[in-house]
């Protein structure tokens, strides 16, 4: 179960950001796991990891120190970190 966090910040004051267009539905966030990385908004930089799944959303450790809690249906503006492929020549 997801419990309030300790530096809980609300990113949704950021809606103005940029979107690189492919938006998380509420099924495709259930399928997160922890330690997932993740972004927000478009920006890459912003990046965080996903330290606890429940069945109302998830939390998320961002890189600058806050953890936020968001519920699935939230997480449009949260994507997913692209896997670097380790294929060998």
């Amino acid at each position: 179960m997801l419990a309030a966090t300790a530096g809980w910040t609300d990113r949704i004051h950021d809606a103005a950001s940029a979107n690189s267009g492919q938006k998380m539905t509420g099924d495709q966030s259930r399928l997160i796991k922890l330690l997932d990385r993740v972004f927000w908004g478009g920006i890459t930089t912003d990046q965080g990891t996903v330290i606890e799944t429940g069945w109302a959303g998830v939390s998320i450790n961002w890189d600058n120190g806050h953890t936020t809690l968001i519920q699935h249906n939230d997480m449009a503006k949260v994507e997913r970190v692209p896997v670097k492929n380790n294929v060998r020549a």
